[in-house]
């Protein structure tokens, strides 16, 4: 067995099983069996960050990470491989957020692969209003304004518990006090009436507990 150096990348050709290279330019290790090169990635000691490079998949049993923040990581690419996570708890210390875009983009759950249930405090679901408006604009040697259309506004509906609560015993949740029902209002079984009808306009036709009107 021969340790060589060099200050490049060997190839295949360049040693037997026996022998191994040492890029002393990279601190590079490698080494092959009797059809494939192998590289071990060497880490520099006089950096204050380790960083692991690899052309090729990661595969393992566990992975773990230490360290204030993973920095930017992509999972997957050109939407052709998923991250995946097998039967555990996913927790995340802060927001979720979709990448920046006027226009919504993606999904949570699909029509296939619904999420079962959903749980949240007694805050509130923000729908977020849409308005037409002007973005991408640009100042430079040349003024270029974008398309003309939908985009978000900083303005949203708010639909939360109480709400739920209200719809749940058959109250308004418009602030009024009023259920306002615009066009026809369509009752399969009875409707009970506590105090009294008033018409503003218009008449009762058919009947009512059998009686004619």
């Amino acid at each position: 067995m021969a340790i060589k150096i060099k200050h490049i990348d060997p190839k295949i050709t360049d040693f037997s099983p026996n022998d191994i290279i040492i890029n002393i330019k990279t601190g590079d290790i490698f080494y092959k069996s009797e059809k494939a090169l192998f590289k071990l990635k060497g880490d520099n000691l006089n950096t204050l960050t380790d960083t692991i490079s690899f052309n090729a998949n990661i595969s393992a049993s566990k992975g773990f990470f230490t360290g204030p923040t993973l920095g930017d990581m992509v999972i997957g690419s050109q939407n052709s491989d998923a991250f995946e996570v097998g039967g555990k708890t996913i927790e995340v210390k802060g927001s979720v957020e979709p990448t920046l875009s006027s226009e919504p983009q993606y999904d949570l759950g699909s029509l296939e692969r619904p999420w079962r249930d959903i749980f949240v405090s007694e805050g509130s679901f923000k729908f977020v209003k849409k308005d037409k408006g002007i973005g991408f604009s640009k100042i430079g040697t040349t003024f270029i304004v974008g398309d003309y259309k939908f985009e978000n506004t900083k303005t949203f509906s708010t639909f939360n518990k109480k709400n739920v609560d209200d719809l749940k015993e058959g109250k308004s949740i418009s602030g009024s006090g009023d259920l306002r029902v615009t066009g026809k209002a369509r009752i399969e079984n009875q409707l009970l009436v506590n105090s009294g009808i008033n018409l503003l306009a218009g008449g009762i036709t058919g009947s009512i507990d059998g009686g004619s009107f």
